[in-house]
């Protein structure tokens, strides 16, 4: 299938003070190896399986809540497919989470169990991870591994929140570049990921004589405030989860467009326009908390 753009709507009477729409398209690729993971407040969930759609409801989910993720399996690795499909798997049977420490701590747990199903040396399959757990009031737990990265709208204007853990991601962090070089490597876009769930991570690990082996190693570095992160969502507000093929293939990418009153037809811009230069699979989650 090439493409899914799909509105998640409420199996309730009332009207929704939300909206929510998922979107994948495999765009120049063969294989569409991105997936998503939804989860409505009635407990509904969607996601990808073999590049369809699946659907159902999750027991026990806790109303009001909402789940959403975005996961890019790496291009170039064996099984990119079936690792964002057990990652969002996985995801689909973790509680709702509410304390960002426990979070990262249930990510782990997630990737070293699913790496040691995947494991295959240097060419272990890997995931990018970006997700969010929303409570009915609009806060937020956002987390991300890799690449694919969460944006939010507010107040007219659209914020980057999450990093891409790039090398030079991590060489800032341990202050080995200054400033100046990693805000001239944001606006590159040709960062190569140096971690993803299920892979592990190259170059970002010190050992005991604080050198980084540029390595495969099944260990991941996940900061907390930095890579897990609480985010107030307020009412109008549009909280964005992207794989990098929604920005990769637009030079200086920074922001998505200015959005309107319609997030359907925005949605139908975002994949129109990342597909005119994409250079890889294009997928997205926008949720609105409406005013």
């Amino acid at each position: 299938m090439d493409t899914l753009i799909s509105p998640i709507e409420p199996e309730t009477a009332t009207e929704p003070n939300w909206q929510l729409i998922a979107a994948s398209d495999k765009g120049p690729r063969t294989e569409n190896q991105d997936n998503y993971l939804v989860i409505t407040p009635q407990g509904q969930y969607e996601y990808l399986l073999d590049e369809k759609k699946k659907s159902g409801t999750v027991d026990n989910w806790p109303e009001g809540y909402f789940r959403l993720v975005i996961a890019d399996g790496m291009g170039g690795h064996n099984n990119g497919r079936q690792a964002s499909e057990a990652v969002v798997q996985a995801l689909l049977k973790m509680a709702f989470q509410t304390d960002p420490e426990r979070l990262r701590d249930e990510l782990l747990k997630i990737h070293h169990q699913l790496f040691s199903q995947f494991h295959q040396g240097a060419r272990t399959p890997g995931s990018t991870l970006v997700m969010a757990d929303i409570a009915p009031d609009g806060h937020a737990i956002i987390a991300n591994i890799g690449d694919s990265r969460a944006y939010l709208y507010q107040d007219t204007r659209w914020k980057l929140l999450s990093r891409d853990h790039s090398e030079a991601e991590f060489a800032y962090r341990d202050k080995e570049i200054t400033e100046h070089a990693y805000a001239k490597s944001l606006l590159q876009n040709t960062n190569r990921i140096v971690q993803a769930m299920i892979f592990g991570s190259s170059g970002i690990i010190a050992d005991s004589s604080g050198i980084k082996h540029k390595q495969h190693l099944q260990e991941l570095r996940i900061e907390l405030e930095k890579d897990v992160f609480t985010q107030q969502i307020k009412k109008g507000d549009v909280l964005m989860l992207a794989s990098d093929g929604v920005w990769s293939g637009r030079e200086n990418y920074l922001v998505p467009a200015t959005i309107d009153t319609d997030l359907g037809y925005y949605a139908a811009q975002q994949r129109q326009d990342a597909l005119k230069v994409a250079r890889d699979n294009v997928s997205f989650i926008l949720y609105r908390l409406k005013k």
